[in-house]
């Protein structure tokens, strides 16, 4: 039973993805194409949001933002939200229910993948080959210069997704895409994402948690504090993941 609605779940999804082809992709390129690129851009984040609450009802997973403080992100001018990495639903998660329109650090094959694609592209996502030293360090410095000019970037310094749900150990490097450009991060704790598509039991109902934490101004952190910084966050975030 579960494999079919897995089966329908995917079907509906492929069949929403193109749809967007016709709502989205087709609208957005004639709008740059005539010099309105931030009407377009505007038009594509209010679809990927909308889109985004598409692919809870299609899983049938709620979502609920359990942050203790919304924090006035528009007073930031340099962001970068770091997070655990769980499910490939984490995207939907932030950008759905945080209402936070981000560029992330997304593995190359994304690229490759028909229509999905195109809405990386629209969130000007940076691609990042991973097993590559080069190619890795090149994408940060990709990713240095878009947060440096105001695009909110967003990484999973776990560099992959968790197999087992918990909280895997942050790699230090995924740092430099804040600390190069000096911005601040939001730490983000995302939590039962998994139970809606990897580890789906159950076509009933099931529930997810995001929060996010109180932000960490890299430009103000001593040399030491800089060097301690990744092992700061992991352990914020994975102690939020236990407590929510």
């Amino acid at each position: 039973m579960i494999k079919i609605a897995v089966f329908f779940e995917l079907f509906a999804f492929t069949i929403c993805l193109i749809i967007s082809l016709f709502v989205v992709l087709i609208p957005v390129m004639l709008m740059r194409l005539f010099g309105l690129k931030k009407a377009g851009n505007y038009w594509a984040r209010i679809c990927g949001t909308a889109f985004c609450y598409v692919i809870f009802w299609l899983i049938n997973l709620k979502v609920t933002d359990v942050s203790k403080v919304h924090y006035d992100l528009d007073k930031y001018p340099r962001l970068c939200f770091i997070a655990n990495h769980t499910s490939i639903i984490d995207v939907p998660a932030i950008v759905g229910c945080l209402h936070v329109w981000t560029s992330f650090i997304a593995k190359y094959e994304l690229s490759k993948v028909p229509f999905v694609n195109f809405w990386i592209s629209s969130l000007d996502c940076v691609f990042m080959k991973r097993g590559s030293i080069r190619d890795c360090a090149k994408a940060i410095d990709e990713g240095v210069i878009k947060v440096e000019n105001g695009t909110r970037m967003t990484i999973f310094p776990e560099g992959t997704r968790s197999k087992n749900g918990k909280v895997g150990e942050f790699k230090g490097g995924s740092f430099k895409l804040a600390t190069r450009s000096k911005a601040v991060i939001i730490p983000l704790v995302i939590k039962g994402t998994r139970n809606g598509f990897e580890t789906k039991k159950t076509i009933r109902r099931q529930y997810a948690k995001i929060e996010m934490l109180e932000p960490i101004d890299t430009s103000v952190l001593t040399p030491d504090e800089l060097r301690d910084l990744p092992k700061r966050v992991e352990d914020l975030i994975r102690e939020a993941y236990e407590a929510i």
